[in-house]
């Protein structure tokens, strides 16, 4: 996940105003990733990479994410920036200092780095793994992959 617009955000209010939203939303991400069987493997910036079980789990993170951003950022009296999230589910190397490597990990990013503005990208094998989803799929050209990626917007 990330949110849009955090360098411009620190460049209108000032630093320690918009660290504020972004641990803000660190600490909510935690508290929800955690209470959906997931884990946070890194932060970058205002970008997050983290790790579910199943895309059933990873999806009803997101969604509940999604929902309570916004209240948190209006507690704050800060404009909400976008959020946007990709997701795939796929094979992943657990480095020594826990980090997730491989192609997998490396789709997931690209089709974060793909979602618009309020976006959830999820690759086929997340789709499949939510039964049957109806939606809008794309075909996607990602920076680095060879083949074109089919992926839906899914509704969080």
């Amino acid at each position: 996940s990330d949110l849009r617009g955090s360098t411009a955000l620190y460049e209108r209010v000032g630093d320690s105003v918009a660290f504020n939203l972004v641990r803000e939303h660190f600490a909510l991400l935690a508290s929800i990733v955690r209470d959906h069987n997931g884990a946070v493997v890194k932060t970058i910036g205002d970008a997050a990479m983290l790790c579910f079980p199943s895309p059933a789990d990873a999806l009803a993170g997101l969604r509940e994410l999604r929902q309570r951003y916004g209240r948190g950022t209006a507690a704050l009296e800060i404009e909400a920036l976008p959020l946007h999230a990709g997701m795939h589910h796929g094979e992943v190397v657990v480095g020594r200092d826990g980090d997730l490597y491989g192609a997998d990990v490396n789709l997931a990013a690209r089709l974060q780095g793909a979602a618009g503005d309020g976006e959830l990208l999820a690759s086929e094998s997340v789709l499949a793994g939510l039964g049957d989803w109806q939606g809008e799929r794309r075909e996607l050209r990602l920076k680095n992959v060879p083949l074109p990626v089919l992926a839906g917007v899914v509704d969080w």
